[in-house]
């Protein structure tokens, strides 16, 4: 017995033991090779019967022994559902009501607790502050359809897109101002006290529905504010408009492109918004309050009627362009002195106030001499003196200003050029001085008008007389005449503007120096040549900038002739003529560059002509030629000259008449510039009989470039033929010419020759010179003039030079393009004595131009077949014309269309 009670102990130990030991490895701890009896796998299904060897187990019968399960495979540990991760959705709200496509908030919030009673708050306080009401409804979609549950949010989706609906009718206009229409009286009203919410959009306010409708608004008392956009665009809004005593701010855009004529600032108001009345054309006079203290940019921008202003000290700050375009701004009335309208800050462009309006200073005694100074009768603004301004009758509406010598004088003239009548005294002999001495931008008047009521001017000349009176201010326009400088006068006639001697009696004189390039009397009119007579010693600043044609791109200022009577010239005198190519000084070089002379001799100094046309503003070259006229050519050396040729012309059909030609050399770049041009302006260079007749000629040896000028568009025999150094040749690529090039120009030249031998055919500048009758271009009897509708490596063709074609008796077939038109010579086609068939890039209307005439080219190329070309089957051919008679490329072969067999 009392073995039993110890084996019980011992197994109660162990179980204690055993489960300890359990306990530990469950809770994370693991002792490795320990095994424990009775402990198995919760997979495991335990065994009931007791071991058999036990002496101490009672002897049982045994049972049938139960067949083993099979051994379940050890499941995976099923893991836990993971938490879903919090998000944050950027949630953006659009009023879209009115085309909005910004959001006008944006707010994050949780995916899991979706809209808190704070992020409403939130928006709602951001609605109030954008628009002062609530919205009708939320929606997911623009068209107001579907709408948007804010306790619904899908998880993760980033950016969601709310749209807002306007509520139909607010009453609200603040937080404590409610608002009212009057369909009868079509009247508008504001009650209530405080600021009126800002609006940040024009269609945001609630009442821009009646801005069709509403004539005249009240605004009550205790609202200290106007929105921003409160008014805009109410076309019906009339008359005066009575603004309450508390006013103290008026927003942007307040009353903008309203019809109001009329306003009253109270004594509170401290600001006025951008363009707050700007486009309100029916004001005529502003009348500021004291205790202002800031205007707005633009705020009064294109009020066009605006005529006059009282201004006060209390204004600090006036936005840029405040006043920008109130063209008929006469007067301003500041209640202060010179000095504290000098502190203000004007801003930026506000012309207006400096050049078209006279500032008057307050003064309540009549000051010792007239001037701009005003005072109260009665209420009423009352000049001392009554001013007149001069203004240009080509700046119309700009008061001349004799102080505009800043640099920044555009902006910011400082002096008017005003004078002042005493009411009481009236003209005095110092006026009438004044008058007729005043000089503008170089140059005096010869008369002035009256400018009446209507804005015209009188016919006859305004005389100012000692003693008489006005009584009121006027404005006199000038009338420059025909008057250019000291003695000289000018003329327009048949678009040729000349300038002459005002009286031949009298010396030579000078012309004035203009101050701008819109100051001379001629300019921005059409003309097309420029004529300096004799008489002429001056050339002003500015005479002859922008010197253009208005009806014909091909009749431009392209050249000028300078009278040796001119002695300097302005460098400012020509700018802006891009098509003036060529200024002809009628004296020679050393008249033209000067002559430092025996430098023991300074009497003998000739004083260069060129330094003032240093910085004439050309396009190509910038030239300035000598007159080599009769002269000894071969005496020249490096220089730009021109000279009248009268050539004798080779037995052609092609003879030029003679023409002036120029020329620029250069040893150190071993450059050759030509040019020209006939009576007509037009480019030429002429023909030789021989090459010694050339100006150029004794330079052959060391020129190794040419350049022919672009408005050169017939060049003659010889021109720079056998300069055998020559390896590159320019010419001008512009299309609108009919170009006539001599066969002979350039041959001999080391140009001519490789090209000729290395294609096949020589083009310069998209020119077809010459086509070598054994070349490679030759294939097959086929040769194609150059185009890009031929091969994309390949220029279009501009001209054909005469007998280009020359010996070309192989070719048979020739490829035209279709926009050569007429420029070929007459004998560009002569050696095309075999062609039979044309392959024309164009359509038999295009082909009329090539054939239109009875020369030996065009009867060359009436008797070959002409074939159109189609790069499709053609399914309707022409009036009188077959499939046949159209052709397309195979493989770069041109072939004729055959019929489809049905």
């Amino acid at each position: 017995m009392k073995k039993r009670i110890l084996l019980l102990v011992a197994i109660l130990v162990v179980l204690t033991l055993t489960l300890t030991l359990a306990s530990c490895t469950l809770e994370g701890f693991e002792i490795p090779g320990l095994e424990i009896p009775g402990l198995t796998d919760k997979n495991d299904k335990p065994d009931d019967k007791e071991d058999p060897n036990s002496p101490d187990d009672p002897v049982t019968p045994e049972e049938p022994e139960e067949p083993e399960e099979p051994e379940q495979p050890e499941q995976p540990e099923q893991p836990e559902a993971p938490e879903t991760p919090e998000r944050q959705i950027r949630v953006a709200f659009y009023y879209e009501a009115f085309g909005d496509t910004n959001p006008f908030i944006e707010i994050t919030v949780s995916s899991k607790t979706g809209f808190t009673d704070a992020d409403m708050k939130t928006l709602q306080d951001a609605i109030d502050d954008e628009f002062g009401f609530s919205f009708d409804g939320f929606y997911t979609d623009r068209a107001y359809t579907s709408k948007f549950d804010f306790k619904k949010l899908v998880p993760g989706k980033i950016g969601i897109p709310v749209y807002c609906m306007r509520p139909k009718n607010t009453p609200k206009a603040g937080d404590n101002i409610t608002w009212a229409y009057n369909e009868t009286t079509k009247v508008i009203s504001f009650t209530g006290s405080g600021e009126m919410y800002n609006y940040r959009a024009k269609d945001y306010t609630p009442w821009y529905s009646q801005r069709l409708f509403a004539t005249k608004i009240e605004i009550g008392e205790g609202i200290t504010s106007l929105s921003d956009y409160a008014f805009t665009d109410f076309a019906k809004l009339e008359g005066e408009i009575v603004l309450p005593s508390t006013l103290q701010s008026i927003g942007r855009n307040a009353f903008q492109k309203t019809k109001i004529s009329r306003v009253e600032f109270p004594s509170t108001l401290k600001f006025i918004g951008e363009r707050a009345f700007s486009d309100c054309k029916n004001i005529t006079h502003i009348s500021f309050n004291d205790g202002l203290e800031s205007i707005g940019k633009d705020a009064f921008t294109a009020c066009t009627g605006l005529e006059t202003i009282l201004l006060t000290e209390s204004v600090t700050k006036i936005g840029s362009s405040c006043f920008y375009e109130c063209e008929n701004l006469s007067s301003v009335y500041y209640k202060g002195t010179k000095a504290q309208y000098d502190a203000t800050d004007a801003g930026f462009r506000n012309l207006e106030l400096v050049r078209l309006s006279q500032t008057w200073f307050i003064s309540d005694t009549k000051p010792a001499a007239p001037g701009p100074y005003w005072h109260f009768v009665d209420g009423e603004i009352t000049q001392w003196s009554y001013a007149i301004w001069y203004i240009d009758k080509n700046n119309d509406n700009v008061a001349i200003d004799i102080n505009d010598k800043k640099a920044d004088k555009d902006l910011y003239p400082t002096t008017l050029l005003v004078d002042f009548v005493d009411i009481d005294a009236g003209f005095t002999q110092a006026n009438v001085d004044y008058m007729k001495n005043i000089v503008y931008h170089g140059y005096k008047f010869a008369g002035w008008h009256l400018r009446d009521a209507s804005g015209n001017d009188a016919t006859d000349f305004y005389n100012i007389v000692v003693g008489n009176k006005i009584t009121s201010d006027i404005k006199l326009i000038s009338d420059r005449g025909k008057i250019c400088g000291d003695n000289l006068r000018w003329n327009i006639s048949s678009n040729i503007l000349t300038i002459s001697k005002l009286d031949s009696t009298k010396p030579s004189g000078d012309m004035w120096d203009f101050e701008t390039v819109n100051d001379a009397p001629w300019a921005r009119r059409n003309i097309v040549k420029v004529v300096i007579d004799d008489g002429v010693t001056h050339i002003g600043q500015y005479a002859f900038c922008n010197i253009h044609s208005t009806t014909s791109r091909y009749a431009n200022f392209v050249s000028l002739d300078i009278p040796k009577c001119v002695t300097s010239v302005h460098v400012n005198a020509f700018s802006g003529n891009n098509d003036l190519l060529y200024i002809f000084y009628a004296g020679n070089e050393t008249e033209l560059y000067g002559n430092a002379g025996d430098p023991d001799d300074p009497s003998d100094d000739v004083a260069p002509l060129v330094e003032g046309l240093a910085s004439v503003s050309l396009t190509q070259n910038g030239f300035v030629y000598a007159n080599a006229t009769g002269l000894d050519f071969t005496t020249l050396t490096d220089g730009a000259y021109w000279a009248d040729i009268n050539t004798g012309n080779p037995s052609s059909n092609d003879g030029l008449p003679k023409g002036r030609i120029t020329w620029v050399y250069d040893s150190t770049a071993k450059s050759l510039i030509l040019g020209g041009i006939n009576s007509s302006d037009l480019g030429i260079l002429v023909n030789y009989a021989n090459e010694e007749q050339r100006p150029w000629h004794h330079y052959r040896d060391n020129v190794e470039n040419v350049v022919i000028l672009d408005n050169v568009y017939i060049v003659g025999h010889l021109t720079v033929a056998n300069l055998t150094n020559v390896k590159t040749i320019k010419m001008s690529t512009i299309a609108p010419f009919n170009y006539r090039l001599s066969h002979t120009a350039f041959i001999g030249t080391k140009y001519y020759q490789d090209m000729y031998t290395t294609v096949g055919y020589v083009t310069i500048s998209q020119h077809l010179i010459a086509v070598n009758p054994t070349g490679p271009a030759i294939v097959g009897g086929v040769f194609a003039i150059p185009h890009t509708k031929i091969s994309n490596t390949m220029e279009n063709t501009l001209s054909i030079a005469m007998h280009a074609f020359d010996g070309c008796s192989a070719i048979t077939k020739l490829i035209i393009p279709y926009d050569i038109g007429e420029d070929f010579a007459v004998t560009s086609f002569t050696g095309l004595t075999n062609l039979e068939s044309i392959f024309f890039l164009g359509n038999e209307t295009d082909w009329e131009s090539y054939v239109d005439g009875t020369n030996a080219s065009q009867e060359i190329l009436k008797g070959a077949t002409v074939k159109y070309f189609s790069a499709t089957y053609p399914t309707a051919p022409g009036e009188g014309l077959a499939v046949t008679d159209y052709w397309y490329f195979d493989n770069g072969v041109p072939t004729a269309w055959v019929v489809k067999q049905s």
